[in-house]
């Protein structure tokens, strides 16, 4: 699948993706039944704060903006911990998916 670009994010992107993760987050606990809608968003809040208390610019943490072309198709944070990298969030926007770019997106991170 070509075409498929990660580009440091804007803070406008970063601010929404931020918003985005807070409420994904807080929706799988709050699922899950592990807590409630006000205690999951405080907890999601505060763990966002705890790791990246630089926002877009904390050390090790990495904001792309997944491209096709000149279209944004979504977005992955991923950062760096004990000398190892992982993946703190992935997405794609729903029209995009089924398509390949997700996949791509982690062969590019390889």
């Amino acid at each position: 699948m070509s075409g498929i670009t990660l580009l440091p994010m804007a803070e406008d992107e970063y601010r929404s993706f931020i918003s985005r993760t807070t409420g994904d987050f807080a929706e799988d606990s709050i699922r899950a039944g592990r807590m409630t809608r006000e205690k999951a968003l405080e907890t999601v809040e505060r763990m966002l704060t705890q790791m990246l208390p630089q926002g877009l610019y904390t050390p090790d943490h990495f904001f792309r903006t997944v491209q096709k072309g000149d279209m944004k198709v979504g977005g992955v944070w991923y950062g760096r911990r004990g000398g190892k990298m992982f993946i703190y969030d992935i997405f794609l926007d729903e029209e995009h998916r089924g398509r390949g770019y997700g996949t791509r997106v982690l062969e590019l991170l390889e």
